[in-house]
Formats: C-alpha cells, sequence, structure tokens
C-alpha cells in the first residue's frame, strides 16, 4: 500500500514541473515556427504555440522515475517498457506537428508505441496473453490515442479530461493496492493540472498532436495497469467508465462519418466538442460540460471499484452505455458546419434542370450571383475567444 502523501507530492511536483517548464516549451514553439495555424475546421482564430506535450513529457518522466527511486519501485521491463512507449508517441506527434504525417505512417508508429507497453508485460492477461488478447490491448492503446486526439480541439479540454481521468486512475489503484498505478494516474494528473495554467481558455500554448496522443497513450496505460490483479471481467469496465468522455466521442464521429460516407480519417467540424461549442456558443461553459461529465463517470467508476460487485458493475455500464447512445442520437441532430455544406452539395446536385423556351438562350450570370454561389460553399466562420495578447507577444517573437 503506497503512502496518499507521496500520491499528493507526486501530483503537485508533476504539476509545479509543468507549470516552470511550459514557458520554455512555448519559447522553443516560437523558434522553430511549431504553431497551430487556424483554417475552416479550427475554432481558434490567431496562430497558437505548440509544444506543450514537451513540459510534460519531461516533468511526467522525471515525477516517475524519482518517485519510483525514493519509493523503491524497480525500473523493470515493464516500466521500460512504459517509458519507451511514450518516447516514441511523443516523437511521431512532434514529427507531425513540424511536417505532417500520413494516416498508415501515424498508425504504425502508435502500433510501434502500443507494442513496447503491451508486449513488456504491462497488462496481467486478464483477458489472456493469447496474441489476440495482446492485439487487443495494442488496439485499446492506439484506439485511446486517438480519442485524445480528437478530443483536444478546445481549450483545457484535453487536459482537464486527463485530469479527472488521472484522478480517478489514482484513487482506484491506491484503493487497489496497485501503487504504480496509482503513482502513474497522480503523476499524469499532476501534468494535466499544470498545463491547465497555460492552456484554460484564452489558451496561450497548445498540446499539439505530441501531446495529445501522448496523454491517450498515457491513459491507455493507466486502463491497463488498473485491471492489474483483478479477479473477474467485470473490473474491465472500471477504465472503460473513467475515459467515457472520450470513448464516446471518437465512437460518435466515427459512426457519423461511417454513416455519411465520409472517411474516418477526414479532418471536419463534426465532433461531439463542436456540436456542444454549437449549442452553447462559449468555449468555457462547453468545456466545463464535458468536465462534469468527466467527473461523474470517475466518482462511479471509483464506486463501482470499491463495491466490486460484477453485477452491480455490469448494470452501472449499461446504463451509461443507454445514456451515451440517447446523447449520441440528440446530438446527430444538431447541425454542423459539415453537414451544413454535404447538404449545400446534395440540394445543388439535386435541383432539376430549368427548361427554357425553344430558341432561347440561358442569360450569363451576373458577378453579383456568382459572388454569392461562392460565399454560400464558403465555409462559415467562428468568432471565439482566444488569447491575443500571448498572440501579438508570439508575433513580435515571429
Amino acid at each position: 500500500m503506497i503512502d496518499p502523501r507521496s500520491l499528493l507530492l507526486a501530483l503537485f511536483a508533476s504539476a509545479l514541473g509543468v507549470i516552470v517548464l511550459t514557458p520554455i516549451a512555448m519559447s522553443l514553439a516560437r523558434r522553430f515556427r511549431l504553431y497551430d495555424v487556424p483554417n475552416g475546421r479550427k475554432i481558434h482564430s490567431v496562430p497558437v504555440p505548440l509544444l506543450g506535450g514537451l513540459a510534460v513529457l519531461v516533468a511526467t518522466f522525471t515525477v516517475l522515475l524519482a518517485a519510483g527511486a525514493f519509493l523503491g519501485l524497480p525500473l523493470d521491463m515493464p516500466r521500460l517498457g512504459f517509458f519507451a512507449g511514450a518516447f516514441v508517441v511523443f516523437v511521431l506527434g512532434l514529427i507531425d506537428d513540424r511536417r505532417g504525417l500520413s494516416v498508415f505512417t501515424k498508425l504504425v508508429g502508435q502500433f510501434l508505441a502500443a507494442a513496447l507497453l503491451v508486449l513488456s508485460g504491462n497488462t496481467d492477461g486478464l483477458i489472456g496473453h493469447t496474441p489476440f488478447a495482446l492485439a487487443l490491448c495494442m488496439i485499446w492503446t492506439v484506439g485511446m490515442m486517438n480519442a485524445l486526439n480528437f478530443l483536444d480541439g478546445l481549450d483545457g479540454l484535453a487536459a482537464g479530461t486527463t485530469l479527472l481521468a488521472g484522478l480517478s486512475f489514482a484513487v482506484v489503484g491506491y484503493l487497489s493496492g496497485q501503487p504504480y498505478s496509482a503513482l502513474v494516474g497522480a503523476s499524469v494528473a499532476g501534468a494535466a493540472l499544470g498545463f491547465l495554467r497555460w492552456n484554460w481558455n484564452p489558451a496561450r500554448i497548445f498540446l499539439g498532436d505530441a501531446g495529445s496522443l501522448l496523454l491517450g497513450y498515457f491513459l491507455a496505460a493507466l486502463g491497463l495497469l488498473s485491471t492489474a490483479g483483478k479477479p473477474s471481467f467485470a473490473h474491465l469496465l472500471v477504465p472503460i467508465i473513467v475515459l467515457g468522455v472520450p470513448i464516446f466521442d471518437i465512437t460518435f464521429v466515427v459512426a457519423v462519418r461511417l454513416r455519411e460516407g465520409r472517411p474516418i480519417s477526414q479532418p471536419g467540424k463534426d465532433h461531439t466538442l463542436h456540436r456542444i461549442f454549437g449549442i452553447l456558443r462559449s468555449v468555457r461553459r462547453a468545456v466545463l460540460v464535458f468536465h462534469g461529465a468527466s467527473l461523474v463517470l470517475g466518482a462511479t467508476a471509483v464506486a463501482l471499484a470499491i463495491v466490486a460487485i460484477p453485477t452491480i458493475m455490469v448494470a452501472g455500464t449499461a446504463l451509461f452505455a443507454l445514456a451515451f447512445v440517447w446523447l449520441g442520437a440528440s446530438l446527430s441532430k444538431v447541425p454542423t458546419e459539415s453537414s451544413a455544406r454535404s447538404d449545400r452539395r446534395a440540394a445543388a446536385h439535386a435541383r432539376p434542370a430549368r427548361v427554357l423556351p425553344s430558341g432561347a438562350k440561358s442569360a450569363p450570370a451576373s458577378a453579383r450571383s456568382l459572388r454569392r454561389g461562392a460565399a454560400s460553399l464558403a465555409p462559415e466562420s467562428e468568432e471565439t475567444p482566444s488569447d491575443v495578447l500571448s498572440l501579438r507577444q508570439a508575433g513580435r517573437a515571429r
């Protein structure tokens, strides 16, 4: 059993480390011109420095290595695999932020990181050690990395989700007698808390793909670690409930795109966050809705882990699943820019041709009508709160 004071120390040390390191990451991002530039599918309106993931990586690694040595937790093969996979994820995301990578290349890198995590012994075989079971664990890891990447679209959303999920895993690990799982959960939660100092709306820095993929990797690893030594399959539901928000979002987006016949990897403003933001028209209110859902799910998961009665765990998960189905059906009716543009294209193709009298010629379109037509097909702009002062400073730095 790990001392709860050690967990609190790890949490605050990780938070302080990120708070101190993030300005350095911002300076490096400006020096190497690593910015998230606005476009038609993004909510922010001015370029924002990336590289927030660097502060998260360095702080989390430092705290985990120092705390592990202090607590006598060995740096064995599972720990080395955990660190190696996290480093691969960060480098992969950094290259994608800098140059851009194809979907295939990113998936190859993500599965490599997942293999380092899973095959080094960070799952105890609750679902078995067969190739099929290990493949499922790797798919879980890759899926969660992309789920956090999908969710990283509003200031403070991905970091806040990670903070609440990390705290839930830390509590579950502490109550279950899993010291390393509790330590990782506290350290990751602290890193997310520290990053919120700079990423809360209006954000002064973004995680970038390097950071969002890294946080997703950490949460996937916590999901695997939290099931170690559990007696029944029902305990697999605890990490699913804790991570219900990112799981719901990526499932919803994939289902909508498949229904509309669009590529899953095609960027668009059809995520859950865009729909919630479209209803509330406020970044902070939208993010607080997500965090409220994460808080309820995390508290429920902790309660179920304490009760540890499989029937109740399955019933609770089933209720949340039904609620998510209803929510998905409701959100799918909220219009988005992607759906509006699809409807305009469909209407243009379905418009019947005008029949002209015999011998008549169609009149040429006026410049005004052409401009109106072009404007109707152009993506609609959104004015949202952003860190104007910070980006003015970034502009001077450039």
